[in-house]
């Protein structure tokens, strides 16, 4: 099989709930491909090539990961199926189902809500959840502090403007790399690259991150008390 990622890199700062939004909402569908069902027809017309999307944080940094997986060219008697894989993200990066201009209505007001309650539900994994209490008192004050997805109050104020402009910053600014693994030549890859990258004006991707501020304070305590029966204890070094 052949796995390709495009990586999008921008600060983890006030934007991020909004292109949050983004791995979710352009997948729904393309122009070409006006949603789910379409999308899924597609990709099994691509003998059941898996789409992916997804947002995380790492130091400084907002991830944006869009992808796909696909079987080899050699695998499907050398139909060029990398070559469709690439079309078919490139649409989904550059070529929604857009109403005059901007995303629809009921896409953005269902992924917004789904954003909402994913953020609500971190406080159920109780192990991750005081993971990230400890990250935010460690932190506090930089940007490492910060969920990639925003907080639930920012999710429930955003609006289509919000999720169009994260939308255009995403294609056409951020920073970004293509990452690429299988039988795929150099020239293939670098055409990929230029498809995905679709005449914009991306910078490269960002250098090897310095660590955190030493906050220069006395050791940092927690405790949160919820109605449960079991206990997590996280204790956060900086070495």
């Amino acid at each position: 099989d052949l796995v390709a990622q495009w990586v999008a890199e921008p600060p983890l700062d006030g934007g991020r709930p909004a292109r949050a939004l983004l791995p979710d909402l352009p997948t729904r569908g393309t122009r070409r491909n006006p949603g789910l069902a379409a999308m899924a027809a597609r990709c099994e017309e691509l003998f059941a090539a898996e789409l992916s999307s997804q947002v995380s944080g790492h130091g400084r940094r907002q991830l944006l990961r869009f992808g796909f997986e696909i079987v080899g060219d050699r695998h499907a008697g050398g139909r060029p199926l990398f070559s469709e894989g690439v079309e078919l993200l490139s649409e989904v990066l550059h070529d929604p189902p857009l109403v005059e201009g901007r995303f629809r209505p009921d896409h953005v007001e269902q992924e917004r809500a789904n954003l909402v309650r994913a953020i609500e539900g971190l406080a159920d994994d109780k192990a991750t959840y005081a993971y990230r209490q400890m990250i935010e008192t460690l932190h506090a004050g930089t940007p490492y502090a910060l969920h990639s997805w925003g907080s639930a109050d920012e999710a429930r104020a955003l609006t289509e403007a919000d999720a169009r402009a994260a939308w255009r910053t995403l294609r056409e600014e951020a920073r970004v790399r293509m990452l690429v693994v299988g039988e795929v030549s150099p020239e293939a890859a670098q055409s990929a690259a230029e498809t995905l990258v679709a005449r914009s004006t991306h910078r490269p991707p960002g250098t090897a991150l310095a660590p955190p501020p030493d906050p220069l304070r006395a050791v940092q305590r927690r405790r949160e008390v919820q109605r449960l029966s079991q206990s997590k204890l996280v204790l956060g070094f900086r070495l």
